[in-house]
């Protein structure tokens, strides 16, 4: 399927449909949250208003423990 087949039915202020790191993170984390609010029959609420969306997804992370933790441990072979 290209792109051309689908632009009719995209919002008009699409940008596009090019993948970046940040989009599939944020991606992932949001689809983690659904599954964990539906395995606990909970509500996912978020802020509608955020800088960015991993500021506006990182409340819910924290609260539902989900949050990356990012240890920088020495790599053995370097430094040494």
């Amino acid at each position: 399927m290209k792109i051309e087949d689908i632009s009719a039915y995209l919002p008009a202020n699409w940008l596009s449909l090019q993948l970046d790191v940040e989009n599939v993170w944020n991606t992932f984390f949001t689809y983690a949250l659904l599954l964990d609010h539906a395995e606990r029959r909970a509500t996912l609420n978020l802020a509608h208003q955020s800088e960015s969306h991993t500021k506006h997804l990182l409340p819910a992370l924290q609260v539902a423990k989900l949050a990356p933790q990012i240890e920088f441990a020495p790599h053995p072979g370097i430094g040494n």
